[in-house]
């Protein structure tokens, strides 16, 4: 569904939702993005408006404020644009639209790394294992 620069996109979107750490991959290593390409290609309908409309306002908003797509911009600079509509409760009324864009991708990007071999190793859950005693 995705073409190559929406693609990119979803993927360092995905990374700064939840990146790499000591502990545990990111959310691209654990094919995120491929999960949110099969979850709005089965979804269809306003989510992947959604998602598609808050891909193409980062790259409008990043070439506006800095000269270049989101994909291309520093880390400090996506930073300081996700900020913006990251926090319902501090977004300014020109940005509001663009909140549920980022609650959905968020949303996306967790339930898509969380139900992933690398999410589900990364939650201190057990399992399906057999109990001796059931207290």
């Amino acid at each position: 569904m995705f073409n190559a620069h929406e693609w990119e996109t979803i993927k360092v979107l995905s990374d700064l939702i939840i990146p790499s750490d000591e502990r545990s991959n990111s959310a691209s290593q654990a094919g995120v993005p491929a999960f949110i390409d099969d979850w709005l290609n089965f979804q269809g309908g306003d989510l992947k408006a959604s998602i598609l409309g808050g891909l193409t306002w980062l790259d409008v908003e990043c070439n506006r404020a800095f000269g270049h797509d989101f994909v291309h911009s520093a880390a400090a600079e996506q930073k300081k644009l996700m900020d913006r509509i990251a926090y319902p409760g501090k977004v300014a009324p020109e940005d509001a639209n663009y909140v549920a864009f980022f609650n959905d991708m968020r949303d996306l990007v967790a339930g898509g790394y969380f139900s992933s071999k690398v999410g589900v190793g990364d939650l201190p859950y057990l399992g399906n294992r057999p109990a001796n005693d059931w207290n």
